[in-house]
């Protein structure tokens, strides 16, 4: 059995990379498609949550929407992590009976799960201190320099930091690291890639969200 799993909420997203591995068809084919309500966390470790972008409004991998921010998608992921990790019980999971993001994490401040984010910082909404230093164990934010300002980039990297995040990574193609030289992300570490490596499904097992709970 795998210890870590990857979730795509959806292909949504406002960036435009040619270089993207969500347009590899291959890549794609080998994500199981699977509903919320179905997907058991508990055998899992580590829970790599992507996209797409995570924190725009996705509805399944054949939809596009307006690029209009909205949280549900985020809140009834980390509800369900916090439902199977924390209270394993038999009670059936409704999730249109979740709390509201903040009332969330403080019904547990310690889950068992180490939560890693994939995202381009784009569209983040100020997130509670709580979830910062209780729930997500790691960032890793995609820098894309064709697709954004690198000051703007590292002034959204600082605030995640100053508001308490822990294990931040950047995200940045090897050749474009010169970009990112001298510059101030509150310390947050600097990771290179590599364009064309993108299969990991000998390690993890990989699911996307189907359009309907």
């Amino acid at each position: 059995m795998k210890k870590s799993c990857r979730i795509l909420v959806g292909l949504t997203c406002n960036y435009k990379c040619e270089y993207c591995c969500n347009k590899i068809p291959e890549i794609i084919s080998k994500f199981t498609p699977i509903k919320l309500k179905d997907l058991d966390l508990e055998p899992y470790e580590d829970i790599n949550i992507s996209g797409g972008e995570i924190f725009l409004k996705n509805f399944g991998p054949n939809r596009t929407l307006p690029y209009n921010y909205n949280m549900i998608n985020m809140t009834d992921i980390l509800y369900k992590i916090q439902y199977q990790s924390v209270y394993l019980t038999d009670t059936p999971l409704d999730l249109k009976q979740r709390p509201h993001l903040h009332q969330m994490f403080k019904m547990q401040p310690q889950p068992r799960k180490n939560i890693f984010l994939y995202t381009n910082l784009s569209n983040l909404p100020r997130i509670p201190g709580t979830m910062l230093a209780t729930m997500i164990a790691g960032w890793n934010i995609g820098f894309h320099p064709t697709q954004t300002d690198t000051d703007s980039f590292c002034e959204r990297v600082k605030v995640l930091m100053n508001d308490g995040a822990k294990g931040v990574r950047v995200q940045c193609e090897d050749a474009e690291a010169w970009r990112l030289e001298g510059k101030d992300l509150g310390g947050a570490e600097v990771k290179l890639w590599t364009r064309n490596v993108c299969d990991k499904s000998d390690i993890e097992d990989w699911f996307i969200l189907e359009t309907e709970y």
